[in-house]
């Protein structure tokens, strides 16, 4: 008969034991070994998951298990005594107290009755099915909300033009799927008991401003409101319905006649505000060398993007695919690096430098000192020493994506474009580091073109495209954050002015031979340490050359199926011309 009791199901329970969750099973077992007292359940397990993971006493645990079976809340708050005789109601008090004080339960009026009682508040809810803290699951929930009411807010007004207007799919299906999923019941009773978060028609305004009082302790919803701190409804409903643009249109700036209804009267009226307090920017063009303001074209400022930090999924590729190659990091692969002793502190120093607890402190002493707050480095150096490969490990081992930019795709084939390219990259990255976890690496590979001495004597239009252009990298990298990292191999060639942006400048030369028996080793397993070294000593090549050779031979020795032997590198070699006493042929 107890086995019977134990695995019926708890009348009413609350929807969030209903998903398979540890947090769930823990609160299901508590709760049924209460009710079924003829069950002698071993929940020492189930008590320590809540104490870790919420902070409960047994106390609490029990009383919220209650609530959660839907045999205690809508009452009086002595309720839970009758079945925890063991507890006295002062006990049973502070832990109501408590409940409220930290966030888990509320008070709320129940619909049927009209008396108070107990709930579990939203987040709590997710915070079970989820398994995570609860300042964890309010975050989710403030985002989700507020994400769908900015977006909503943009519809508002053409939903009157045209009511039949299907609701575009959004970049939150997934976190509206774990937040909604609740039955009938549970839908009513968040509406009837006026829940931040019901699934009802509300005006998007109220929707927005309900998620951030409700939960106003999130990082979010703490951000929305400094940054909103002093502005009337019509600014910010404007500022929200800009926000809406940037999740639907990433960095694509908006205009007038880009809103409609109540944003486009707020537009007249509170743009002016916005922009005085920075929260907008307008877009700068160059003229004739001259930076100037589009009166036209407008974006949030990074600062107001920041609020979207860590929701890289807003990331528009392609946008970013204009300016070259966007890898994210789990896409990145590790390879082994090896550099010569000469150049591994110099190496090394970059690499502790991009770490992302150095980063910080690095960057906030620049801040504090009024100096530039961009980790900026110049990879300099003979071909093929890894200059490349080891601006994508970096990347890697600080946690970092990498934007590597295709020079000829951002100059195109018109006098002109180039500038208005360059100034479209710089403006977005400064919007990938608001919104990014970790700021990326901005990379430019064999710069020696964009980063070359400045015209002295403009004759043509070329001329002073490319002085523009060197006017748009100096300032930027001035004032642009995050991490930029460039290489060239012609190091005589860059302007003095733009070589004085570089706080870091790393030399990379041939590898020593000891350095090339290493990597000779790792390209070819099966060579013998002597064999390496003797390679080594013959052949005074780079890495890159290093790995053209042992590609050669690898094709050849597959298609002959037979392993690769030092004879075979050998003679290839040779017939480069890497040998002592040749000349070295530079590059691949």
């Amino acid at each position: 008969m107890a086995v019977t009791s134990y695995n019926s199901p708890l009348p009413r329970e609350d929807s969030a034991l209903r998903k398979f969750s540890r947090s769930a099973s823990a609160f299901r077992e508590i709760s049924r070994s209460i009710l079924y007292r003829g069950l002698t359940l071993d929940t020492d397990r189930q008590y320590d998951h809540l104490r870790n993971l919420f902070g409960f006493n047994k106390v609490e645990s029990d009383i919220l298990a209650l609530l959660l079976a839907r045999r205690v809340g809508f009452s009086d708050r002595k309720q839970p005594c009758r079945f925890l005789p063991s507890v006295s109601w002062s006990d049973v008090s502070d832990a109501w107290n408590r409940l409220i004080l930290d966030g888990f339960v509320s008070e709320r009026c129940d619909p049927d009755t009209g008396e108070f009682g107990m709930m579990p508040r939203p987040a709590f809810r997710l915070a079970i099915q989820e398994d995570c803290p609860l300042s964890r699951a309010a975050a989710i929930l403030v985002e989700k909300e507020f994400i769908a009411g900015i977006k909503e807010l943009l519809r508002e007004e053409s939903r009157e033009e045209d009511d039949e207007l299907p609701h575009p799919p959004g970049l939150w299906d997934d976190v509206d799927n774990k937040v909604h999923s609740v039955d009938e019941d549970e839908e009513a009773e968040q509406a009837a008991s006026g829940s931040p978060f019901p699934t009802d028609d509300r005006p998007p305004m109220q929707v927005i401003e309900s998620c951030l009082s409700e939960y106003a302790d999130t990082p979010l919803a703490s951000s929305v409101k400094a940054l909103t701190r002093g502005l009337d409804m019509n600014a910010r409903r404007l500022l929200y319905g800009m926000m809406g643009w940037f999740v639907e249109n990433f960095t694509r700036t908006f205009q007038r006649s880009d809103f409609k209804g109540k944003l486009a009267n707020d537009y007249k009226t509170s743009l002016p505000i916005l922009l005085e307090k920075g929260l907008v920017v307008s877009v700068y063009i160059w003229d004739e060398g001259q930076k100037m303001a589009d009166s036209e074209n407008y974006r949030i400022s990074p600062r107001v993007a920041e609020v979207f930090r860590g929701m890289e999924k807003l990331f528009n590729f392609g946008v970013l695919a204009e300016f070259g190659t966007f890898t994210p990091l789990q896409d990145i692969r590790p390879k082994e690096l090896f550099f010569s002793e000469q150049d591994r502190k110099a190496i090394g120093r970059l690499r502790r430098a991009a770490a992302p607890s150095e980063y910080k402190r690095i960057i906030a002493a620049l801040k504090e000192a009024g100096l530039r707050p961009c980790l900026s480095a110049l990879l300099w150096g003979a071909p093929g020493t890894g200059k490349t490969e080891l601006a994508r490990q970096i990347a890697r081992e600080s946690g970092r994506s990498i934007l590597v930019v295709d020079v000829p795709k951002l100059f195109g084939i018109y006098v002109g474009e180039g500038s208005i390219r360059l100034r479209h990259l710089f403006q977005t990255y400064r919007y990938v580091c608001a919104v990014s976890s970790v700021a990326p690496i901005l990379f430019m590979d064999e710069a020696d073109g964009i980063l070359s001495q400045r015209v002295s004597r403009m004759v043509s239009g070329v001329d002073k495209e490319a002085n523009t252009c060197q006017s748009i990298i100096l300032e930027e990298l001035n004032t642009m954050p995050g991490m930029f990292i460039a290489t060239t191999n012609l190091i005589s060639h860059l302007d003095d002015a733009m070589l004085r942006r570089f706080m870091l400048r790393v030399e990379f030369h041939l590898p020593d031979p000891s350095t090339r028996a290493s990597l000779w080793k790792s390209k070819v397993p099966s060579l013998g340490d002597e064999e390496a070294a003797a390679l080594a000593g013959d052949y005074d090549i780079s890495g890159g050359l290093i790995d053209n050779i042992v590609s050669i031979t690898t094709v050849d020795t597959i298609l002959e199926d037979r392993p690769v032997t030092a004879a075979d590198i050998r003679r290839y070699c040779e017939e480069q011309g890497y040998g002592r006493g040749r000349q070295q042929k530079i590059g691949f």
